[in-house]
């Protein structure tokens, strides 16, 4: 995102964006772990996704966006002259497309051997956006201080933990 000349209006309208995301995300979350015996089959994968913290930001943010298709709502908001108004518009309409999804059966199956995928990236992007709002930088960021080493090194790591434990499987984090 592009945000060299944004008004006081798109700022509020940024962080009333961020308060929804974070809340659907949670409350996304709290939904597939009520219906987790439902979705995740006892042979489902289990979702793994720390490995995503090392890859730059642009980079994981694209795989997700590529993985849930996406790819057409990434063009949508680089062309866009509003690009937060275009973040606040895809959000409601990925929403109101979520709230109408109501999966037969067969869709659960089809589903089913993506669901930790699908899991894995969408909760390491909501906590890289999470680490941005709480210490500025994205956790991929913070795991790229690890990864360097030097004096920040511990306090880039400890604030990566407070929001995502699992960054202590990244290599970067290992090595450290």
């Amino acid at each position: 995102m592009n945000l060299s000349k944004i008004s006081p209006g798109d700022i509020h309208l940024f962080l009333e964006l961020s308060e929804k995301l974070l809340s659907e995300a949670d409350g996304a979350k709290a939904a597939l772990w009520d219906k987790k015996d439902d979705l995740f089959s006892s042979d489902c994968k289990k979702p793994v996704w720390c490995h995503l913290y090392e890859l730059p930001i642009l980079e994981h943010a694209a795989n997700g966006a590529d993985f849930l298709g996406g790819g057409n709502a990434i063009c949508r908001l680089a062309g866009s002259k509003n690009q937060i108004a275009e973040a606040c518009s895809l959000l409601n309409e990925a929403e109101a497309e979520i709230d109408a999804w109501n999966p037969t059966p067969e869709e659960k199956e089809e589903l089913r051997p993506i669901l930790a995928s699908l899991y894995a990236l969408s909760f390491s992007l909501t906590n890289s956006f999470r680490a941005l709002m709480t210490f500025g930088l994205y956790l991929n960021d913070l795991i790229a201080i690890v990864r360097q080493g030097g004096p920040e090194a511990a306090k880039a790591l400890l604030s990566a933990i407070k929001i995502d434990p699992t960054v202590i499987g990244c290599p970067s984090a290992i090595a450290y």
